[in-house]
């Protein structure tokens, strides 16, 4: 290809696709929606039904954040059929994955069940450790609306487990998060408060998380009528506290030979 010619359409529908997916994970829901039509339509363009049928998926991904579940389910079943048959197996495990998500949303727990399940045979089948996890996370997240905290802690410090296999940060903030509900569920308050204090020490080491809470904190100082001095010491004030409180909760931890990532009964 000469410098001066352009990519070919597929190349370039598969990179709006991804700059769409990094949009999604950013909450930027109007910019992945573009991102999303522009990778369709040069796939179309050229008969890359793979390329389709990621960004129909993509889309089925922005309209579950919106709560647009039967556009959800639209997306997703027409991608689903696609990725079955470029026998492109990824694609069809992402597509149960995000139907299973939709069954969650919708309190339709036995039929997200069935799909995460479905997913997951793919998923190990092929050996795809992100998506392992994920679907881990999402059968973890339905024992914890099923009111089954122990079983959902354990799930968790599986994915656990994935996401440090693989080094993903984002997916280790999020199911610290995701153990510390488990654990107050459970009864287990400074397991909790440990788990989430766990969560925000991984979000600090992930730098657009931290650029996003210093730009919420300067909004929130802006917006508010107290001088810059008032706003820093009352910010010293609430840190110190929190760090407080959860080097009470680790001590007492410690004095009850508790391990935060273990879950036996709640502490009296």
């Amino acid at each position: 290809m000469d410098a001066d010619e352009p990519p070919p359409a597929g190349a370039l529908a598969d990179a709006w696709h991804e700059l769409g997916e990094q949009m999604l994970q950013f909450h930027a829901l109007d910019d992945a929606q573009i991102m999303a039509a522009e990778a369709k339509r040069l796939a179309s363009s050229v008969q890359y039904m793979g390329g389709v049928a990621m960004a129909l998926h993509l889309e089925g991904s922005l309209a579950l954040q919106r709560d647009e579940h039967d556009a959800t389910r639209g997306y997703d079943d027409l991608a689903l059929a696609i990725f079955r048959t470029v026998h492109d197996r990824l694609g069809e495990a992402n597509c149960l994955r995000s139907l299973g998500d939709l069954g969650r949303h919708v309190d339709d727990l036995d039929a997200a069940r069935q799909h995460y399940n479905l997913a997951l045979v793919i998923y190990r089948d092929i050996q795809h450790r992100l998506g392992e996890a994920n679907c881990l996370q999402g059968l973890g997240l339905l024992s914890l609306a099923l009111q089954r905290p122990s079983e959902a802690f354990a799930r968790f410090q599986e994915v656990l487990r994935g996401f440090r296999d693989i080094r993903d940060l984002r997916g280790q903030e999020a199911v610290h998060g995701y153990m510390a509900r488990a654990a107050l569920a459970a009864g287990a308050g400074d397991q909790a408060l440990v788990l989430a204090e766990a969560s925000l020490e991984i979000g600090r080491t992930i730098s657009d998380a931290v650029s996003a809470k210093r730009l919420v904190l300067r909004l929130a100082r802006e917006r508010s009528s107290m001088d810059p001095e008032a706003w820093r010491a009352l910010q010293e004030q609430a840190e110190d506290s929190r760090k407080a409180a959860i080097d009470a909760a680790r001590e007492r931890l410690r004095a009850a030979d508790r391990d935060v990532y273990d879950l036996p009964s709640p502490l009296p």
